[in-house]
């Protein structure tokens, strides 16, 4: 864990805690590159690149070996915030949010509050990128 960057070692520790969670895996998916992963289940990249995308098609992310995508969505209790599409051949492990969602129910509070007050961020961050990106293209086309 990192000690001079509290946020850093939060991450880190969920996302040690996620990978640990292997048990809650139930079955292995290979995507090939430019298809979209289904939106509303949760994923573990075991291998390859995977894009991130808002709604307009500003990439926000790239994600690689040993990280998770459709979380954000469930654990605020909202739609798909992004679009997940492969960019290379990926293996990646659908993750039982059920599972999930129980370990959720058995954590602390303090970590379940972080955990959603990262994930609402996370949100919000995407949709103001969004609409910046929105607005410098209005801009560029005036030119």
């Amino acid at each position: 864990f990192h000690t001079l960057n509290p946020i850093v070692s939060i991450l880190e520790f969920i996302h040690m805690i996620l990978i640990n969670m292997i048990s809650m895996f139930m079955f292995l998916k290979v995507q090939h590159p430019r298809m979209v992963l289904v939106q509303e289940l949760l994923y573990l990249i075991h291998s390859g690149t995977v894009s991130i995308r808002t709604r307009h098609g500003l990439e926000v992310g790239v994600l690689n070996d040993g990280e998770i995508f459709g979380e954000v969505g469930r654990v605020i209790g909202s739609p798909r915030t992004v679009t997940a599409k492969a960019k290379t051949n990926c293996t990646v492990y659908e993750i039982d949010w059920s599972n999930l969602q129980t370990k959720l129910d058995g954590a602390d509070a303090v970590l379940v509050a972080i955990i959603r007050g990262l994930s609402l961020r996370i949100g919000d961050a995407n949709e103001l990128a969004e609409k910046y990106w929105r607005d410098l293209s209005i801009y560029k086309s005036l030119e």
